[in-house]
C-alpha cells in the first residue's frame, strides 16, 4: 500500500513540474520612474513598488497579467499597459495607494520582449500627456 502511496504522489510532482515548466511566466519587479519617459524599451530605472506577474497558457491562447502597486497616489486611477503597444486597463488605487489588478489577454502565441505600463493617463508632463509613471519588464515568453 504504501509502495502505490510513493509511485503515485511521484506521478502527481513530476505532473506538476512538468505542467509548470510548460507554462512560460515571469515575475518582475514594478519600479516607480517618475513621469513617463519616451522610451518603449527601458533601460528603466526607478524605485521598488511592486511586482508585475504573467504567465502565457497555450491551451487557452491568453496571457495572464497580475498587477501589483504599492505607495502610488492615493484612491487614484491608473492606465494599464503593455507599454507601446496597447491598453490593457485601469487600476484604482486605495486610500493606502496600493492596487491589485488582473488581466487575460487573448494571444496565439507568447510574447516576445514587452513591459508593463501602470501611469496616469492625463494632467502629466511626462510622454503621451501621462503623469506618474511603474514599469516592469522587460519580459519575454517566448521559446526562442
Amino acid at each position: 500500500m504504501q509502495r502505490k502511496l510513493v509511485v503515485w504522489l511521484a506521478g502527481v510532482l513530476i505532473g506538476m513540474m512538468a505542467w509548470a515548466q510548460d507554462t512560460p511566466h515571469a515575475r518582475g519587479p514594478l519600479l516607480h520612474v517618475g513621469t513617463n519617459p519616451a522610451s518603449c524599451t527601458g533601460p528603466f530605472d526607478g524605485k521598488f513598488n511592486g511586482q508585475v506577474r504573467v504567465h502565457f497558457y497555450a491551451d487557452q491562447k491568453a496571457l495572464q497579467i497580475n498587477v501589483e502597486v504599492h505607495k502610488a497616489q492615493k484612491k487614484t486611477d491608473y492606465a494599464v499597459e503593455m507599454r507601446c503597444v496597447g491598453y490593457l486597463g485601469t487600476l484604482t488605487t486605495d486610500k493606502h495607494g496600493d492596487g491589485l489588478i488582473n488581466f487575460s489577454v487573448p494571444i496565439n502565441d507568447p510574447p516576445k520582449r514587452f513591459y508593463i505600463n501602470v501611469a496616469i493617463p492625463t494632467g502629466g508632463n511626462g510622454s503621451g500627456g501621462y503623469g506618474d509613471t511603474f514599469i516592469a519588464g522587460p519580459f519575454d515568453l517566448s521559446d526562442d
